[in-house]
């Protein structure tokens, strides 16, 4: 590590003890920074490779922490119906106009659409959205879920030459705010997954499951 890497190493821990220190600790507060965090990684992971890319990231990260002590200070987060997205669109468009790309946030481009998209779905699968958000980004994320599901089923049976009810027995990544259960149906089983906001989406193989009017391996929601 270079001479200047420590040196901005160890700037950017002494700011954020002090931003810490100043910080308010309540849970709104904490939604809005994960938020701001996941849409810097977010907005990084799209946006192309720069030889200060990783100083840019830890300005923004540093904006992240003072923006919400001034937020707090004003009251201004707490005016927000869903800290998370407000957090997400600010990691966001810091990082764009840093990297000199603000021009696509009034445009509104692929890239920084599926920016905010990714930092949704992160803060969904931790359960940080508000009750309104959960639920509107529930069913694409349980449909995801359920195709993934079944490709991991596939990789099990392929090792045990049968499928698993036991869900923690297979490669797959289950959210905290989702329930995931398994029922084996002779020939195959029948999964279904509920989000936190109460919508339950499912998926068939085999004819042992199969519901009328469902196709197998293609997951639904309930209406």
């Amino acid at each position: 590590m270079t001479v200047m890497r420590v040196a901005l190493v160890i700037e950017a821990l002494v700011f954020a003890q002090r931003t810490w220190a100043q910080s308010p600790r309540d849970s709104l507060s904490k939604v809005y920074l994960a938020g701001c965090h996941a849409g810097v990684e977010e907005a990084q992971n799209l946006l192309p490779d720069l030889a200060q890319k990783s100083e840019l990231e830890r300005r923004v990260y540093a904006t992240c922490d003072s923006s919400l002590v001034r937020l707090a200070a004003t009251g201004d987060v707490r005016l927000e119906r869903d800290a998370g997205r407000f957090g997400c669109r600010s990691g966001i468009r810091d990082m764009f106009e840093r990297y000199g790309v603000g021009i696509e946030i009034t445009q509104g481009s692929d890239r920084l659409k599926r920016s905010y998209a990714e930092c949704l779905y992160r803060l969904w699968d931790q359960d940080l959205l508000s009750p309104d958000s959960q639920s509107e980004i529930a069913p694409s994320r349980l449909l995801t879920l359920l195709r993934f599901l079944v490709v991991a089923e596939e990789a099990f049976y392929g090792d045990s030459v049968r499928y698993t009810a036991t869900v923690t027995h297979l490669e797959l990544k289950i959210p905290p705010s989702v329930r995931a259960s398994v029922r084996i149906t002779g020939d195959g089983y029948r999964a279904t997954v509920t989000s936190s906001s109460g919508l339950s989406c499912h998926v068939f193989v085999g004819a042992g499951g199969g519901v009328p009017g469902r196709k197998e391996g293609e997951p639904w929601c309930d209406q």
